[in-house]
């Protein structure tokens, strides 16, 4: 009889394999070093299981770098004009702003594009209805998401350019733009 394995298509290493890859990763970094190279480096800061492994594993809290987050608050800010609402967008500098109710809970997020679509669709106009704009099915990452799992979000929806970072109470704390990914990894 034949045991069915958790990999039925016999992609995945086995522990041994995995051993001997790391293994002779490290006897390349070492023959490298004792080489001279400045290969021997770059390998270590580019590689999976080195200073890019690190940097990618690090949980969202202990990243420097995360933007301060704008907020508008859809009670507070019922109607505004569509020149004050991009004025907002803009001061972000990340073309976002969470939208919180008035008990201060996370409801939405709008962006540059939301109000791009509302020209479009209504043209300019004194005031428009904050609520009418609010996109209330947003992506964010919590805290201790890691750089990785922020990566994988935009990696799935190429239209998410800003991640709300949110604590565990619910309140963003902070924006991770995708264009900022690069940056982070180069800082830590």
């Amino acid at each position: 009889s034949r045991t069915t394995e958790i990999d039925p298509l016999g992609i995945i290493p086995t522990a041994s394999v995995s051993q001997m890859i790391q293994a002779l990763d490290q006897v390349t970094l070492e023959l490298v070093g004792h080489q001279g190279g400045a290969y021997g480096v770059h390998f270590a800061a580019s590689h999976p299981g080195g200073t890019l492994g690190l940097a990618l594993n690090r949980p969202l809290s202990e990243v420097a770098g995360l933007l301060k987050p704008s907020y508008v608050n859809i009670e507070r800010d019922k109607h505004l004009s569509l020149v004050a609402l991009e004025t907002r967008l803009t001061e972000s500098q990340v073309g976002a702003l969470c939208v919180m109710s008035g008990d201060n809970l996370m409801v939405g997020i709008i962006t540059d594009g939301d109000v791009r679509r509302e020209l479009v669709r209504e043209g300019f106009s004194e005031a428009v209805a904050v609520d009418s704009l609010v996109n209330r099915t947003f992506l964010s990452v919590g805290m201790e998401n890691t750089v990785a799992e922020a990566m994988g979000i935009f990696s799935i929806d190429s239209s998410v350019n800003v991640l709300p970072v949110i604590n565990q109470s619910g309140f963003p704390v902070g924006m991770l733009p995708a264009r900022l990914i690069p940056a982070i990894i180069g800082r830590i």
